[in-house]
């Protein structure tokens, strides 16, 4: 089990479901660090985020710096349980035969064009 980390109130908080998120939002702790990881700067952060204000994004990747080895820990959870989530879905019959509708309607509109 991975220990979760007391995030700030102030600018992060975590939900009912041990979600870690911007305080006030529905954005993600691994979604604005995610950004971050790939080299997004905060202001292009921002621009994505418009309820972001630069200060918010800053405290965030400075806790996510101050905390790095706790929320390596906590995001590479989530990514163990969507994968695990990903694996089940990805192996109901039904969810196959769903996907192969979908991707012959794509690959039919594509030969249209």
């Amino acid at each position: 089990m991975v220990v979760r980390p007391d995030p700030p109130p102030n600018v992060l908080q975590m939900d009912e479901t041990g979600t870690i998120r911007v305080a006030g939002t529905r954005i993600t702790l691994d979604t604005l660090i995610g950004a971050y990881k790939r080299g997004d700067t905060p202001e292009e952060i921002a621009d994505g985020f418009a309820d972001l204000g630069l200060a918010v994004i800053y405290s965030v990747i400075a806790y996510y710096q101050d905390h790095q080895a706790e929320l390596d820990a906590y995001l590479q959870e989530g990514e163990r349980e969507a994968e695990k989530h990903r694996q089940h879905f990805e192996s109901d019959p039904r969810n196959k035969e769903f996907r192969a509708k979908l991707l012959a309607r794509r690959d039919a509109r594509q030969n249209r064009s």
